[in-house]
């Protein structure tokens, strides 16, 4: 309990030496981390069990939104910022990129389709995914009238 408090404090002065929160929330701040260690430990990933403190705060209804925000915002800076956890994310790593620095081309498009929300591949290495947009700008170019901004047309009469 003991190594509990006092890493509760080296907690409090970090935050204050770091500005990362105002004088008299870091206080608050402590406090839901000190109660969020007071739980039964169970085996769940960290984001799990912060997700299901958070919860629990809004489902007893004794605290606030701003309160339970101000929770999880303890939390994250306790164990990303102040001990450097890793295991915050959920998210898988990623595969673009491989242990040696080099990039999967194949990994890459597919988190680019994923990202942009495409949902159909090319059949040909170099053939548009939609045909849309460039038949919208070949109707587009036709329609300028000459001598308008952006027409390839020169202005009558000049030369």
């Amino acid at each position: 309990m003991r190594d509990l408090e006092s890493s509760l404090q080296a907690f409090a002065e970090f935050l204050l030496k770091g500005q990362l929160v105002r004088h008299n929330a870091a206080p608050y701040f402590v406090r839901w981390v000190r109660r969020f260690l007071s739980r039964e430990a169970t085996s769940e990933a960290l984001v799990d069990q912060v997700r299901r403190f958070c919860d629990d705060l809004e489902r007893a209804g004794h605290s606030a939104d701003w309160q339970v925000r101000q929770a999880e915002q303890a939390l994250r800076l306790y164990f990303v910022d102040f001990l450097q956890r890793t295991g915050w994310s959920r998210e898988p790593a990623s595969t673009v990129v491989d242990g040696h620095g080099g990039t999967n081309p194949l990994a890459a498009r597919e988190e680019m389709r994923r990202r942009l929300g495409t949902r159909h591949a090319p059949t040909e290495p170099n053939a548009p995914t939609s045909t849309g947009c460039v038949g919208f700008s070949r109707t587009s170019e036709s329609s300028k009238a000459p001598g308008s901004l952006g027409s390839t047309h020169p202005p009558s009469g000049a030369a």
